[in-house]
């Protein structure tokens, strides 16, 4: 329960009477507007007591559709939203005029789909001034929407437009395009591929908006290409991309009598064919496929076919289409070079002979030479020089293997100060009286002194004789007795007779012995087996070579060996 106490005072001056009253003019409507009083919205009428020379701050409240036209009061009218009435001497009336606002008509238009205007499917609607409508599109599947149009100009891309209505009628068109066009190709003396796939002589085919066709003219035996012509221009090659199809489009593709032309083919070593004929020169037509082949000889190795110093293909048999008169030259070069070995305080030991302080042989590329440097007496064994790169104390027994360039080796021996045993290890190392020591040992002794020397084989090396003073023995621990003179012990380990194959290719299969093994090989190979390894690269790619521990091994499709160490082997390739 509550009870409320009105408190008043008696008025200074005598009071009046402002009453305000809001109208309507023109379409009567309810709802049609305000008036605020004191920053209140009070209604649409007002009544309020002053005394003379008090005021009241009225503001017209126009709702949606209707605008505030003028105050009336005293037989004035006012145009301004908000108005301040002072009391005189008398009651006042005030009135509020607000008028409905007009409409316009919105009218739509699509040249496809259905369209709606506030979601109702029709043409045409009245809309109020500044009261926006929404307009949507649908479209069929073939067709795609370009945009709202009022007056030829685009307003909007977006199927949903909301147009707010001004002071005269408004017309929006809604404008689609085609989103499916037809691609007409013919060929006289020819044929035409599309995303290479034959078609024949002709083609008609539709593609969605935004498309890539690609479209290559092949000529008939006896014809070469002359140009495409596309809806009136003309393209001078025969592969011809279009990106982004946007229209339909028609193309024809005009061949020409092929001329004759000259094919040559020269080579410093072998034996050359055209077409399978052991010539040098043939005349063929231009755009005929011609296929060039050379036999390369023992202790060669071919490295390309060249055109105006433009390596063409790395293939021994290469098939092209004659572009016109060419001529290709084979690059050969000899696999045959000079291994040049020396010593310099000392000699050379070959193949268990000592062959002297200066040997000289020729070896094929991939071909290899076991050397072992011997110490003069007084010396020991120092370095290898082998073309500028030197390896130290621990390779007095070194391979050299033959590149792709002539070799000096130079073994370089150094006056010993004072000891008179060397022992030395190839493959392992070696026990001194109980001791290792390593691959190498030097030591100063006294006739009479003993020596107990123990071959000790790496791992994956067998212990095969020692060499005391050029003389072999079989058994792998033996008892040296100094004398006077220097003594040279060398321990000769070899290999056990399993070798590791690893074989790789990036882009392609590998056979082993015509037996398909994948992209890679990894496997014991028997000491002496031959081994056969086949490459077939990937589509797009051919083989550019064998690599064979690091060295170039061959250039043919199938790379055949005998396993007398571990190898790792890559088939290079390269793209076409």
């Amino acid at each position: 329960d509550m009870n409320l106490t009105v408190n008043t005072v008696k008025a200074v001056t005598k009071t009046h009477t402002v009453s305000v009253t809001a109208k309507l003019e023109g379409d009567s409507s309810a709802g049609f507007g305000a008036v605020s009083a004191y920053g209140t919205v009070i209604g649409e009428s007002y009544r309020v007591v002053l005394e003379e020379g008090q005021s009241v701050t009225l503001t017209a409240v126009p709702s949606d559709g209707f605008y505030f036209d003028s105050w009336k009061a005293e037989g004035l009218s006012y145009a301004s939203g908000a108005i301040t009435v002072k009391v005189g001497s008398g009651d006042m009336n005030v009135e509020c005029i607000f008028k409905p606002v007009p409409s316009h008509r919105l009218t739509v238009t699509a040249d496809y789909g259905s369209v709606t205007i506030d979601g109702e499917p029709v043409s045409y609607k009245d809309v109020k001034e500044g009261s926006s409508a929404v307009l949507r599109i649908a479209v069929p599947e073939d067709r795609k929407f370009v945009g709202w149009f009022i007056g030829g100009n685009c307003v909007s891309t977006d199927p949903e437009y909301s147009v707010v209505m001004e002071t005269e009628d408004i017309a929006v068109e809604a404008r689609t395009g085609s989103t499916v066009f037809t691609l007409s190709v013919s060929v006289l003396n020819g044929t035409v591929s599309i995303d290479g796939e034959d078609k024949g002589t002709s083609y008609t085919g539709t593609y969605v908006e935004g498309s890539k066709v690609v479209m290559e003219a092949v000529p008939d035996t006896g014809y070469v290409f002359k140009e495409w012509v596309l809806d009136g221009k003309t393209y001078t090659y025969p592969r011809l991309t279009i990106n982004n199809l946007s229209s339909d489009v028609t193309a024809s593709a005009v061949m020409t009598d092929a001329p004759d032309c000259t094919v040559t083919v020269s080579a410093d070593a072998g034996t050359l064919y055209i077409n399978g004929a052991r010539v040098s020169e043939a005349t063929v037509k231009q755009g005929e496929s011609v296929t060039v082949k050379i036999d390369v000889p023992s202790g060669h190795v071919f490295r390309g076919w060249m055109v105006d110093n433009r390596v063409v293909s790395v293939n021994e048999e290469f098939t092209f289409d004659a572009p016109g008169d060419i001529a290709l030259r084979a690059v050969v070069e000899s696999t045959l070079h000079t291994l040049n070995v020396r010593a310099v305080n000392g000699g050379l030991i070959i193949n268990n002979e000592n062959i002297g302080s200066e040997y000289t042989v020729s070896l094929y590329t991939g071909e290899s030479l076991i050397v072992n440097a011997a110490p003069a007496p007084g010396n020991t064994f120092s370095r290898w020089d082998v073309n500028g790169k030197l390896y130290g104390k621990e390779y007095q027994t070194i391979e050299i293997k033959m590149g792709s360039e002539d070799i000096l080796a130079v073994a370089y021996m150094e006056p010993m100060e004072n000891p008179t045993l060397m022992v030395i290890a190839r493959g392992g190392t070696v026990d001194v009286n109980g001791s290792n020591v390593g691959s190498s040992y030097s030591a100063k002794a006294s006739p009479g002194d003993e020596f107990t020397l123990a071959a000790i084989p790496d791992p994956g090396y067998d212990f095969s004789y020692w060499l005391l003073d050029g003389v072999r023995s079989e058994f792998q621990v033996i008892k040296v007795t100094m004398g006077t003179e220097l003594v040279n012990a060398e321990a000769v380990m070899s290999k056990k007779p399993v070798h590791m194959l690893s074989v790789s290719i990036e882009h392609g299969s590998l056979y082993l012995n015509d037996v398909p093994a994948g992209s890679s090989i990894s496997k014991q190979i028997e000491d002496k087996e031959v081994v056969r390894i086949r490459a077939q690269p990937a589509e797009g790619y051919q083989l550019a070579g064998w690599t064979d521990n690091g060295s170039i091994a061959a250039f043919s499709t199938e790379y055949e060996f005998q396993m007398l160490e571990d190898h790792t082997i890559v088939a290079e390739t390269l793209k076409k």
